[in-house]
This record gives C-alpha cells, sequence and structure tokens, in this order.
C-alpha cells in the first residue's frame, strides 16, 4: 500500500495506520487491469471508506467529495453508503445493509474484466452479491477514465485515528493470523473467508498468470 500525507505503514505495509485525516487515503500498489480479485479489510473502529480507485487519484483528498472513486462507506449508525464517484461526487444509502463495526473484516472481489466491485461483510455478500455468477454487484460500470489503472481503496470518514489490516493474502491482519485458511483456486493466499470461484489474490504471481 502507499499513500500521501502523514500517515504511516506498518507489518509489511499491509497496516495503514491514519492518524486521523479523512482528507488522505491509501492506494493498493498493484494495478487490475483485467482478471478477478480478492482481498479482505479489518479495521479497529468505523467509518471505513472501501473499495477502489483509479491510481490517479490524489491521495490528499477526501474520496467521499472527488472523483474517481468506488467505495462503500459506513459510518457505524445510518447503513452502507455506496460511492460510484465515476465523473463527480455522489453517495446512495442502503439503510438495511450491515454496517461496518471493529473486528468485522470486510471482503473485496472485483471483476475487471466486467468493471464489478463485489462486498461482504464476514463472509455475507451485500446486494446479495454472487462474484462467481456475475450477479448482486454493488457497484458496476467501473473503469479508467483518467489514463491510470484501478488500483484497491483503502480510506476513512472520520477525523479520528484509525487502523486498517490489510490480508492481500498473507494470511494476517496486522499481527493476528486468521483463523481459516482458505486459498484461491490457484493454491495462493490464506483469507478468512472462501475466495469466490474463478477470483483470485491479488499478488504479482497471479496477475502474470490470470491477467
Amino acid at each position: 500500500i502507499t499513500n500521501a500525507s502523514n500517515n504511516t505503514f506498518a507489518n509489511g505495509n499491509t497496516s495503514y495506520v491514519n492518524v486521523g485525516s479523512y482528507q488522505s487515503h491509501a492506494q493498493g500498489t498493484l494495478g487490475m487491469q483485467s482478471g478477478k480479485w480478492y482481498w479482505e479489510i479489518k479495521m479497529n473502529g468505523t467509518h471505513g471508506n472501501y473499495g477502489v480507485c483509479e491510481n490517479y487519484a490524489k491521495q490528499a483528498e477526501d474520496p467521499q467529495n472527488n472523483a474517481p472513486y468506488y467505495f462503500l462507506y459506513s459510518n457505524s449508525s445510518n447503513g452502507i453508503v455506496v460511492y460510484n464517484n465515476a465523473t463527480s461526487s455522489s453517495g446512495t444509502t442502503n439503510s438495511g445493509w450491515t454496517n461496518f463495526a471493529s473486528g468485522q473484516i470486510i471482503g473485496f472481489a472485483y471483476d475487471a474484466d466486467n468493471g464489478k466491485l463485489y462486498a461482504h461483510n464476514n463472509g455475507t455478500y451485500y446486494n446479495s452479491g454472487n462474484p462467481a455468477g456475475g450477479t448482486g454487484e454493488v457497484i458496476s460500470g467501473i473503469t479508467p477514465r483518467e489514463e491510470g489503472v484501478i488500483v484497491p481503496l483503502i480510506a476513512q470518514g472520520t477525523g479520528s485515528a484509525r487502523t486498517h489490516n490489510v490480508n492481500w493474502g498473507q494470511g494476517y491482519f496486522g499481527t493476528t493470523a486468521v483463523s481459516s485458511a482458505n486459498a484461491d483456486a490457484n493454491g495462493v493466499g490464506i483469507f478468512e473467508y472462501a475466495v469466490p470461484s474463478g477470483f483470485y489474490a491479488l499478488c504479482t504471481k497471479n496477475l502474470k498468470e490470470f491477467s
């Protein structure tokens, strides 16, 4: 993960420590131009902004008020807000969707071939999502608009300090090992939840083979 501003990283750059700025965010370093990819995030609080963005996006800005960002946001009380910020800022609240809470694992499956983002909370997909079947995505129509590539987005909608731990398949959230051992169909990765059929851990080995 990389970012601007005075935030820091830990645990081999898999933990993003935001000191309290929603005007900054972190991006994954591996672009997803094709293929289907999976990763998981665990936070020690609420107010997460998780999804994808174009790596052209300025890292010292608020994703909720800029474009192009595509993500889910939860402040723990009003449901999940879906931001499909292709060309401008907009959010749609889904009051029946389970809010993020401290310790929950939010998983993402991104289908770069079709521009679809799927998300689950502790294994239950929002919008009855079925990544393997290509239905129930939370955001569709994702495509680079500024001559960049799509990368994972890790941000927050609060001025309070937060730590965001990402499991790219290394089998840890920070220094805590996952309790399950789910690999992708290529035998790569150690995830808490099952990797959808046809999706793979976002790593250089899989990018070379499946993108």
